[in-house]
């Protein structure tokens, strides 16, 4: 089946698996936020999410590092206590990356 991934289209088995797409395209041992029709998926259903929909979208970017979240939760104005905000940092700057390299193609 066809989808389009980072903005080219891709023939795919079947049924793959993100962790079988992403494995397929060189990114299984590096830290990416996917987003499937514009929906931001978790790490933690790679393994058993299947690429199912002809017309699929899957968008593929690096995740913010580490420099990165921290620069941004400064920015912020974050202080000690509210480490429960770096997850969120994280997730809006992976998503901002994804958009970025989307309008880019």
């Amino acid at each position: 089946m066809k989808i389009t991934l980072n903005g080219e289209v891709h023939d795919i088995a079947e049924q793959s698996t993100l962790e079988h797409l992403l494995a397929a395209n060189g990114f299984a041992d590096k830290r990416v936020a996917v987003e499937i029709n514009r929906q931001i998926i978790p790490r933690s259903v790679y393994r058993e999410r299947e690429i199912k929909a002809l017309k699929t979208s899957v968008a593929i970017a690096a995740a913010a590092t580490l420099p990165e979240i921290l620069v941004e939760m400064g920015r912020r104005g974050m202080v000690g206590g509210q480490e429960d905000m770096i997850e969120d940092t994280a997730l809006t700057l992976s998503k901002q990356k994804l958009v970025t390299q989307a309008a880019s193609h």
